[in-house]
């Protein structure tokens, strides 16, 4: 599920799609998250795949979302 949360702009420096930035305090990352795997990996999604955490993956895949 995305979580409107991406680096596109800036890689490493992680805001919300109101350009409001990821504050340090919460932050749900899964093992070796995030990687910006092949230097494509800007958005964030919720998966179950990684312990239900937070995982980095190129924001062209299709995925729900919530808003």
């Amino acid at each position: 599920i995305w979580i409107g949360l991406h680096d596109q702009k800036n890689e490493g420096h992680f805001k919300w799609m109101d350009d409001t930035p990821l504050y340090t305090s919460y932050m749900q990352w899964g093992p070796m998250e995030p990687n910006d795997s092949n230097d494509g990996e800007d958005c964030v999604e919720f998966t179950i795949k990684v312990p239900q955490r937070w995982n980095d993956v190129p924001c062209n895949e299709r995925r729900p979302f919530v808003c």
